[in-house]
């Protein structure tokens, strides 16, 4: 049975990089040893693991264990995989916004979603940067330094919201025709948005809504996630049979497995948690 993390802190973004960056955290467990479903998370992310190797394999026969670069980009992930580390997670990361994204990577999400790329090979000045922002100092020391080297990369970059960023707050909605007021927010046909999304993200609007769900319904379904739902909304599935089936379509687990499993041993992580009968890499 998995453990508690030793530590696991969330630090708010300041005011001055919210456009660009959602918030850092730092994570250290030092009980690894157990595969894990790798669940989906539709933020890009940066992160830097300070201990041992972490390993991806994504589901599928023939898939293969690789080791994800030490400083990574995380793209946005909408299939499960599974996730392994033999003795300890000790990383330091933080989320992107889109506009965050773009500026600092320079291509869209769309050539890294379901991707673990070197950050080295799409950002080496920033990669350089963290591996030495993070050998002195402890997390809120590195959240501060990697704030100034965000805020010196963007540089004086306008913060340009691009049509179909606007059309991603359309898409939390938990309404029947969410999708067509995403495209009129966007200003675009359906079918156009569809197809544009798809180019710029890597997913459709309905997979992004379908993802966008699930995530949230795994933070209320966990007892005491580290990051709680800030949307009020309720989340209207059409029973509970389809709520189930989109859950472990998305997830790998049933909503039942994944309280279960949070509660029996008190890990606050959200997109994690131990998948039983998976051999770790050799």
């Amino acid at each position: 049975m998995a453990s508690p993390p030793d530590e696991l802190t969330f630090i708010a973004a300041e005011k001055r990089v919210a456009p660009w960056v959602m918030g850092f955290v730092y994570r250290h467990d030092s009980r690894c040893g157990d595969v894990v479903y790798e669940l989906p998370e539709l933020r890009p992310t940066i992160q830097i693991m300070l201990a041992d190797d972490y390993w991806l394999r994504e589901r599928g026969d023939g898939e293969e264990w690789c080791a994800v670069p030490r400083i990574a980009l995380w793209g946005p992930r909408v299939n499960w995989g599974y996730g392994y580390a033999r003795k300890v997670v000790r990383a330091f990361g933080f989320a992107l916004t889109p506009q965050g994204f773009e500026a600092l990577v320079a291509r869209p999400a769309a050539q890294v979603t379901d991707r673990v790329v070197a950050l080295a090979d799409v950002q080496p000045q920033m990669a350089g940067e963290i591996e030495r922002i993070v050998s002195r100092g402890s997390a809120p020391d590195w959240a501060l330094a990697t704030t100034e080297l965000v805020l010196r990369l963007v540089g004086t970059k306008p913060i340009d919201t691009h049509p179909l960023d606007r059309s991603l707050s359309h898409l939390l909605e938990d309404r029947v025709d969410a999708v067509r007021r995403a495209a009129e927010a966007a200003g675009l046909s359906e079918r156009q948005h569809r197809r544009q999304f798809q180019l710029r993200y890597g997913f459709s609007p309905r997979l992004y809504r379908r993802v966008l769900r699930v995530d949230r319904l795994m933070r209320r379904l966990h007892p005491s996630p580290w990051e709680r739902d800030p949307h009020k909304l309720e989340l209207n599935f059409a029973d509970q049979p389809h709520m189930i089936r989109e859950f472990k379509a998305l997830t790998g687990v049933t909503p039942g497995e994944y309280a279960r499993s949070k509660r029996s041993n008190g890990d606050a992580t959200i997109r994690s948690l131990v998948a039983a009968g998976i051999s770790p890499p050799a």
